[in-house]
């Protein structure tokens, strides 16, 4: 099986504040899926890629994904960083480095001409401005210094929230989540083949799933992460406790409508703004985790 994970931490992508949340949910993400939990990925699986990417290299990565003929694969993307819905371009951007703002669109559609296996998860605010571009001064942002715009004010509005309020002490709370791994490297070879077998089995051809942490005009909430992000390896950690059964399976949107749920708890009366996550198609049965605990349990005791 081909798997492939393009991590981008876009925490200090533009000028103003940088979203420490952002870089610390890029470090969760891939201990979550070096874990037992997340799939056992290795390292030669992550692509290298620098905070703050160039498109260029983001697009090389995903392109680089060269899909053989009848040979299973699997795509996932994360970002965390600054983001705002356009409304001159009518689309939702996100801010990868000083230089570059790409649309959501952008993304997908790449993605989407190299595999119809994958996940994309954004986690960034959606607020609505009138122009989001690029910070390096051109011919357009120009006339608007010219005009007096506050460029500076505009691009550090496009940074999500951070909550005053510790809301994360009282359920399951570190910053830095601590997933179970299989030390014996013979074993974990073993259980890495069993669980891409039953990945394989269940992989549908829909299309790339994206999941954007907030609705239009909604800020994404923060508190040292994304608290979406964190919601839904919180999630699927839970379900992989509960879950005994070898080879049972957590769909994208099973873990999306957990992962929701456990937001609006934590949310419920800390925060005014409302943040209500999105996933695009919204049904879909494509896996997020498999399980084989049950047989890894088997195996060391």
């Amino acid at each position: 099986m081909q798997r492939k994970a393009i991590l981008i931490d876009s925490s200090d992508a533009v000028v103003g504040k940088p979203l420490l949340g952002a870089a610390q949910d890029m470090r969760n993400w891939r201990e979550f899926l070096k874990s037992d939990i997340g799939g056992m990925w290795e390292d030669d699986e992550f692509a290298d890629i620098s905070s703050c990417p160039k498109w260029k290299d983001v697009l090389a990565e995903i392109n680089m994904f060269c899909v053989e003929e009848g040979e299973p694969y699997y795509l996932f993307i994360a970002f965390s960083g600054h983001g705002a819905y356009d409304k001159y371009r009518k689309a939702d951007v996100v801010s990868l480095n000083h230089d570059e703002v790409i649309t959501v669109d952008d993304l997908r559609s790449a993605v989407d001409a190299v595999t119809k296996n994958a996940v994309i998860i954004i986690d960034a605010c959606r607020e609505e401005r009138e122009y989001v571009y690029p910070t390096p001064v051109n011919d357009f942002t120009q006339s608007l210094f010219v005009q007096g715009y506050d460029w500076n004010k505009v691009l550090e509005s496009m940074g999500r929230h951070t909550l005053q309020a510790t809301i994360l002490e009282s359920s399951d709370s570190s910053i830095s989540l601590d997933f179970p791994y299989v030390s014996d490297e013979d074993l974990k070879a073993v259980y890495q083949v069993k669980i891409k077998d039953i990945w394989n089995r269940a992989l549908k051809d829909s299309g790339p799933v994206v999941i954007q942490s907030c609705s239009r005009s909604q800020f994404a909430n923060e508190q040292g992460v994304g608290l979406f992000s964190d919601a839904m390896m919180r999630c699927a950690g839970m379900w992989w406790y509960l879950h005994h059964g070898d080879g049972e399976i957590l769909s994208i949107d099973g873990v999306f409508n957990d992962a929701c749920a456990l937001l609006q708890r934590k949310l419920n009366g800390v925060s005014h703004d409302k943040q209500n996550p999105e996933i695009n198609p919204q049904r879909t049965m494509q896996p997020f985790i498999v399980n084989v605990q049950s047989e890894i349990e088997k195996r060391l005791s």
